[in-house]
């Protein structure tokens, strides 16, 4: 698995041209809130193409957003501990903000993305699916799997050239899994938590294919835990 530079890619989601949100081109909006979405739910891309925009999937509350993929969706391991699980993204460092250096973090907020999204896109939207094309005969439908994946890792590259940094050869969307279910054990996460939210039966199959490192810190939330690790770093 390409190892990727996450603090990195966070940071410069934080700037131009990423935000502010209201100046942000609608490709880079999408790319951002698929690559939060990604990040911070560990899930594959086939379940965030199987996310909706409309209620009961999609619920949006004051301190969370909670996702769960449509009822027809059949994951890629069909038990009843992989059918159905919510996916609970919290707020991050939800207002007030005393400065403006204390309100930079909140722009990684995927409740804040997905608002904005949601609001961008809803004018032109022809299909519920929650991700949906932004340009030409595409905008406002259902995309492929495919899609998903190269803007996911499209916001990786995009980041690495506002870096001046070359990239590494041979990244994947599905590399997101193992950085954010990484980034959380090094946070505290207990590992039972961390592969419930990734959806993993089996803790063999995160500590096999998955774990990028072991170091072991303490942290309340799984999707929280992914940014809070850059916050300790940067701030």
């Amino acid at each position: 698995m390409p190892q990727w530079d996450l603090n990195l890619v966070l940071t410069f989601l934080m700037c131009a041209p990423f935000e502010p949100f209201h100046n942000c081109p609608l490709r880079l909006l999408t790319i951002k809130t698929a690559f939060l979405v990604a990040i911070t739910s560990a899930r594959r891309v086939s379940e965030l193409q199987a996310l909706s925009s409309k209620p009961p999937y999609l619920m949006i509350y004051p301190d969370k957003v909670v996702l769960r993929t449509r009822a027809s969706f059949l994951p890629k391991v069909v038990t009843p501990f992989h059918l159905g699980q919510n996916i609970t993204l919290p707020t991050f460092f939800a207002p007030p903000h005393p400065s403006k250096e204390e309100e930079r973090p909140h722009r990684l907020d995927p409740k804040r993305a997905l608002s904005f999204y949601l609001d961008r896109t809803k004018e032109f939207r022809v299909d519920d699916q929650l991700i949906v094309g932004y340009v030409g005969a595409n905008k406002g439908r259902a995309v492929q799997k495919r899609s998903i994946s190269r803007w996911v890792v499209l916001c990786i590259k995009i980041c690495y050239a506002l870096a001046k940094k070359q990239p590494p050869e041979g990244l994947r969307a599905h590399s997101t899994r193992g950085k954010a279910a990484t980034t959380a054990l090094a946070r505290g996460v207990p590992v039972v938590d961390i592969c419930q939210a990734a959806t993993w039966a089996s803790l063999h199959t995160f500590a096999k294919h998955y774990c990028l490192e072991s170091q072991v810190r303490r942290e309340r939330h799984f999707a929280r835990s992914v940014l809070q690790d850059f916050l300790i770093l940067k701030f």
